[in-house]
């Protein structure tokens, strides 16, 4: 049986460290938010209407996509976008 100690047979993230990436993410998700409404308009010329709407974004490419993160991290990082570390 595999326990929490057994580090060397892990194949998983540990808790500490989902834990972490949990965290980044709730610290980021309104610049994510931001981020996206800015390049939909920007770059995709999306209307007004998205960049005012009170629809959450990010949810809908949340349940549009199963990459949704690396999609999201490429469009604002390549719209010259940036998120902030937890350090």
């Amino acid at each position: 049986m595999v326990k929490p100690s057994d580090t060397d047979s892990e194949d998983y993230p540990c808790l500490q460290t989902m834990l972490r990436w949990l965290a980044w993410l709730n610290f980021n998700l309104a610049n994510m938010e931001g981020s996206l409404r800015r390049a939909s308009q920007d770059i995709l010329r999306m209307g007004k209407e998205l960049l005012f709407s009170s629809q959450p974004l990010l949810d809908a490419v949340r349940s549009s996509f199963p990459d949704w993160l690396e999609r999201t991290l490429r469009i604002i990082y390549n719209s010259g976008g940036a998120l902030m570390a937890l350090y």
